[in-house]
């Protein structure tokens, strides 16, 4: 009789706590994320310019001249920035050394 009540629970609650547990892994993996490894590169950019009271299309600059990447180059970069939000490797690194210098 008590195997038949566990049972019968078991194989309601399981399924039920599965499609409740696994979406709050996920965001929680998320939140989890976001601290251990910082904000997002766009908001390193944003930051790193407010504090330096810079443009975002100065960091660029500065982290394209560390690489001897062309001004061409940059400005293509950069426009690809604004429309589609892709941040060049250069750009990338520059932001996540320990203090950016401009």
């Amino acid at each position: 009789m008590f195997h038949q009540l566990v049972t019968t629970l078991m194989d309601f609650i399981f399924p039920v706590a599965t499609v409740l547990f696994l979406p709050a892994l996920f965001v929680f993996a998320y939140f989890v994320d976001k601290r251990e490894y910082g904000k997002a590169d766009e908001e390193r950019i944003y930051e790193i310019a407010k504090f330096n009271r810079c443009s975002e299309h100065h960091i660029f600059n500065v982290a394209g001249v560390n690489w001897h990447i062309s001004k061409q180059k940059i400005e293509h970069d950069f426009n690809c920035y604004l429309n589609n939000g892709a941040i060049p490797f250069y750009v990338r690194d520059f932001i996540r050394t320990p203090i950016p210098e401009l």
